[in-house]
């Protein structure tokens, strides 16, 4: 199970190729991979803590949290897209501030 999960965060990262010219990217893959692997476990956690593994998985639930949009124009400020109640619930359940502009 712990193998299938890694396999799928590596595929959402783009970590399935190791191959690189330079160690330090390999160190910054293998940083981002770990980095990655601390969120999923706490949100896998926050999942269990408010039953929200009962209708989502973890991979559903991030394709549910990945659909806001965020326009950047090089003269604008950032601009973040509407987030629906559900998913903005989503959030807070998970204790995790939703996205918003800097």
């Amino acid at each position: 199970m712990i193998e299938k999960a890694l396999r799928n965060l590596r595929e959402k990262l783009n970590l399935c190729r190791t191959l690189v010219s330079l160690e330090k990217s390999l160190d910054n893959k293998l940083f981002a991979e770990f980095v990655a692997l601390i969120r999923l476990s706490y949100m896998k956690k926050q999942m269990q803590m408010k039953n929200l593994d009962r209708y989502y998985t973890i991979t559903g639930l991030l394709d549910k949290l990945g659909v806001i949009a965020r326009l950047k124009h090089p003269c604008r400020k950032l601009r973040v897209g509407e987030i629906p109640e559900k998913q903005r619930q989503l959030y807070i359940d998970l204790e995790i501030p939703p996205p918003v502009p800097p």
